[in-house]
Parts: structure tokens; sequence; C-alpha cells
């Protein structure tokens, strides 16, 4: 997993819930890094969720409702660092519907081994989009977050109608996503 995701982990930890919460579930979980990561490192995922799940039994937040959180916050940073990805997307369906062929891709040359998840969709009509989110990580409700933080972004009246887990692991999702009008 790219440092990124972990460098915006603690720093959203430290804005949210103060540095010394940070330190904190830092030093309660044994990390190969203890906690010292650059954003263009590459990690192992299990380290993030460590520092999830400490958070969650200190803060006494549900893991999922974390995990979905920090994908609200992570879109905001991403919008920000990368808004090329941004630029010839005219709504929520058409960024989401074009994270492999245009984000993905563009990750890929930048970082040919990162390990992305996949996104795939289809339109069920001129209204209804069906995303689903595939990784061998637990992170759906990351991925969660980011779509929210999406439909935020562009101000638009879609809705998630629907999240499904799709047999097998658990960390394959599907979600409707529908917009009104």
């Amino acid at each position: 997993m790219k440092g990124i995701i972990f460098v915006q982990f603690i720093k959203m930890v430290e804005e949210q819930f103060g540095l010394e919460t940070a330190e904190r579930i830092v030093e309660q979980s044994e990390l190969s890094t203890k906690g010292a990561y650059t954003s263009v490192g590459a990690y192992d995922h299990t380290e993030l969720l460590q520092l999830v799940s400490h958070l969650s039994k200190q803060e006494n937040i549900p893991v999922p409702d974390l995990l979905r959180s920090f994908g609200n916050y992570m879109f905001k940073i991403l919008a920000d660092a990368y808004p090329v990805f941004l630029e010839n997307v005219d709504g929520v369906f058409s960024l989401l519907a074009n994270v492999e062929s245009i984000i993905h891709m563009e990750v890929r040359k930048l970082y040919p081994d990162a390990a992305l998840p996949g996104f795939s969709h289809r339109f069920v009509g001129k209204n209804r989009m069906e995303l689903t989110y595939s990784s061998p990580r637990p992170f759906s409700e990351f991925a969660h977050g980011l779509i929210e933080d999406c439909i935020e972004h562009f101000s638009e009246p879609v809705s998630i109608e629907s999240v499904e887990n799709l047999p097998g692991d658990g960390n394959d999702v599907r979600f409707m996503l529908v917009r009104e009008g």
C-alpha cells in the first residue's frame, strides 16, 4: 500500500484526535516502520489496520466508521493534490466511471509496483450506476468514504442507494448510485 495513505491517516488522526493520540496508536501497534512513513514508500496494509484498530479502541469508534471517515478525508487530499484528475470530468458518474482508465492508469505510471483495488461499473439506465470495488485488502469502507466525498465535491443530487457485500472474503462490494431527476 502506498505511503501517502499512511502519512495522511496519521495526519488525520493528529488533526481530529490530537498528536498524543497519534503517537499512542503508533506505540501500541507492532509496526516494522515504527510509524515512520513516506508518501512514496510502500508498506504492508496490515500496519494501517493495526493503527485503525487501536484508534477504534481508544476512541470507541467502530473500525468501519473510521475507515469511511478516512475515505471522506482522503478524497479532499487527493482532489487538492491531483486536480488534473478532475479537469475533464463533468460529475460523479464521470469520475467514478473513469477511475481505472484515468486515475489508476496515471498512478501505475508513477508507481508501477502499486497494488491498486479494482473498480468496474455499469450504467443501469441514465440515472443509475452500479460500481463494484474489488480488492484483496479489507478497505471497502474507505472506498465508501471516497465515493461519499466525491458526491459532496460535485454537489450533485446523487446518493448511494445500496451497498452489497459480494460473495467471497468480504472485501468486494457493489455500490448502487442514483442520480435524482
